[in-house]
């Protein structure tokens, strides 16, 4: 959606049909992965690095990652971002 002559405002998400993230991991998705904890947490490991960088870079930029677990029906993940838009470069004749 544009908000302005020089800036857009992006929404991007993506939703899962697959098991429900339990409560207590999604905070630990969005926080700095600081090594393993405990064996019980494992399938949640990779995820974690993962979405530690996605949250981290998401930090540089002013936004955050957000998780909306819906019961039966899966996961959203998504952040909300706004972007300036620049003016094409023209292509400099050689």
């Amino acid at each position: 959606k544009v908000t302005g002559p020089d800036t857009i405002h992006l929404l991007v998400s993506i939703k899962d049909s697959g098991p429900q993230i339990p409560p207590e991991a999604v905070e630990a998705l969005t926080q700095r992965y600081d090594g393993p904890e405990n064996e019980a947490n494992r399938i949640y490991q990779m995820g974690e690095v993962s979405m530690s960088l996605v949250s981290g870079l998401l930090g540089m930029m002013n936004s955050e990652l957000k998780i909306a677990n819906m019961p039966g029906q899966g996961n959203d993940l998504y952040f909300e971002l706004d972007q300036g838009i620049t003016s094409p470069v023209e292509k400099q004749a050689q």
